[in-house]
């Protein structure tokens, strides 16, 4: 693997010859190694911020990082080029026993023209430049056999002549034509640095020294030449801007002067929404305790419905028990009155609906207003059907001790329920009255006003209790008279329409004798 080494003083310019070196395809190691610098030697983003006055030497973690990039870049030609390498000579120099280093300088002249165009401190510039160049010539002694020093102006100008002094070192660059970097430096910062470097004597002799420790590239034309027309056109171009500065200051300046009318506008009106704003927090400030008040009445309130609550709940557990009682009561009944049990366990399901909406209304109470109101109407509910119920067992009572009871005996027998199996077999037989045409819905909750009342499914009804009380599916169909005519159906307990569908109809039986 073949290792080159490349930098100088920062912010000096040298940097304007690695375009050249691109081109004689010597590439940059890439941003792996850029990152390793980072991480190493963070660049300060202050452009005064660029003294290398420190020699930086690797912690190990880092050694073993660079090493690792080393190993994985073994069959190329890395360029190591940078300013930060300056802190880092020595140790490339003990971890690269093989490498090339090319050294690059610039003279005062140039290295100030460009710190002057950057907006450097040039006495600080100056320093940094100093022990720059003296640092690179120290390690360039050391290393006569692997380092080269070269004006990096004299390469720019220059650049085919570099390629014999590298091959000489072992270093083969491709003769190719490089391209020349246009400079970014005007006339008037070459003049300025011309003027400051010639105020500065003390730089002849370390400028001697580089010159005579530097590979001479042929005749190295003037690193400064400072053209009169240039001169003249950077200063016309510099007045412009100055006009157009002091045009756009006027331009600013009214549109401060606007910004102000805007800004007392504001403050005139930021005053009255303050007293606005001082308003409405009073208003507030009494709606907070109007609303104080409201959170307390509604604490009351809220203790006030517990309370109720808890009264309900006992309130249920007593309507329980009473229910309870009253089914036990209804099944006595029941057992002594088979003609009217059918309206018994209707009362019954009635009453478990409302016991259960009593206790829905208990866990769903969405406000104390509609869960009182609902309970009360609940109750009274509960109370009439009770009241219904005492009414209906006291009337049994009586109907059961009439001579009339006693006549109507064979009747009763004949007007059971006609409801046979399980609830497979009901959804069996509401499906055959339903499909049979025999049943019309709409006359059925005319004629029954309470089936309508209930909500109650009108075949399902008939079938349930309707065939017991008599009730006749359509006009068409005479339940009782059907039962008379064919006590054998009645006997069977058969449902006389479903009987009629399934086998009287084909029999030649009359539905409405």
């Amino acid at each position: 693997m073949k290792v080159v080494v490349a930098t100088g003083c920062p912010l000096s310019g040298w940097e304007r010859v690695l375009p050249i070196l691109d081109q004689m395809n010597l590439k940059p190691a890439g941003d792996d190694f850029t990152q390793w610098l980072d991480d190493l030697l963070p660049v300060n983003e202050s452009p005064e911020e660029h003294e290398i006055t420190e020699i930086t030497q690797p912690k190990p973690e880092m050694i073993e990082r660079i090493t690792e990039l080393l190993q994985d870049h073994s069959d190329k030609t890395l360029l190591l080029a940078d300013s930060r390498n300056l802190k880092l000579l020595d140790f490339w120099a003990e971890k690269l026993p093989q490498a090339t280093f090319l050294l690059f300088y610039n003279r005062a002249e140039i290295a100030v023209a460009h710190a002057i165009s950057k907006g450097l401190d040039l006495q600080h510039f100056l320093n940094t430049w100093e022990e720059s160049n003296y640092r690179l010539l120290r390690f360039q002694r050391r290393y006569r056999q692997r380092a080269l020093l070269f004006n990096a102006h004299s390469v720019i100008q220059q650049p085919q002549d570099i390629i014999p002094v590298c091959d000489r070192f072992g270093l083969v660059l491709q003769n190719k034509a490089a391209a020349v970097p246009p400079s970014t430096l005007s006339s008037l910062d070459k003049l300025l640095a011309s003027y400051w470097v010639e105020s500065q004597p003390s730089l002849d002799i370390l400028q001697a020294e580089l010159e005579a420790s530097a590979y001479p590239l042929g005749d190295s034309p003037m690193d400064l030449q400072l053209q009169p027309m240039e001169l003249l056109a950077d200063f016309r171009q510099r007045r412009e801007k100055e006009q157009s500065v002091h045009q756009k200051i006027i331009d600013i300046e009214g549109e401060l002067r606007n910004a102000r009318q805007a800004l007392q506008s504001l403050r005139e009106k930021n005053a009255a929404l303050q007293n606005a704003l001082k308003e409405r927090d009073s208003a507030l400030e009494g709606l907070r305790s109007e609303l104080k008040v409201q959170q307390d009445k509604i604490s009351q309130l809220q203790g006030s419905l517990e309370e109720h609550d808890a009264e309900m709940i006992k309130l249920a557990g007593k309507q329980r028990t009473q229910l309870e009682a009253v089914q036990k009561s209804h099944n006595r009944l029941e057992a002594d009155h088979e003609g009217v049990v059918n309206e018994n366990k209707l009362l019954f399901q009635q009453l478990l609906q409302v016991q259960e909406e009593l206790e829905t209304v208990f866990l769903q109470k969405h406000s104390l207003d509609t869960e009182h109101q609902q309970i009360q109407q609940l109750r009274q509910a509960l109370l009439i059907k009770e009241r219904e119920l005492e009414e209906r067992e006291r009337f049994l009572i009586r109907v059961k001790e009439s001579v009339f009871w006693k006549i109507a005996a064979p009747l009763r027998s004949v007007l059971r329920p006609f409801i046979q199996g399980n609830k497979a077999n009901l959804q069996t037989q509401t499906n055959l009255i339903r499909s049979s045409g025999f049943f019309d819905e709409a006359w059925y909750l005319a004629q029954y006003p309470d089936v309508k009342k209930n909500g109650a499914d009108p075949v399902e009804h008939y079938l349930r209790y309707g065939t017991a009380k008599g009730y006749n599916p359509s006009s068409g169909f005479h339940t009782r008279n059907y039962l008379e005519e064919n006590p054998d159906v009645a006997k069977a307990g058969l449902n006389p329409l479903v009987h009629y569908i399934q086998y009287g109809r084909a029999e030649g039986r009359i539905p409405n004798p």
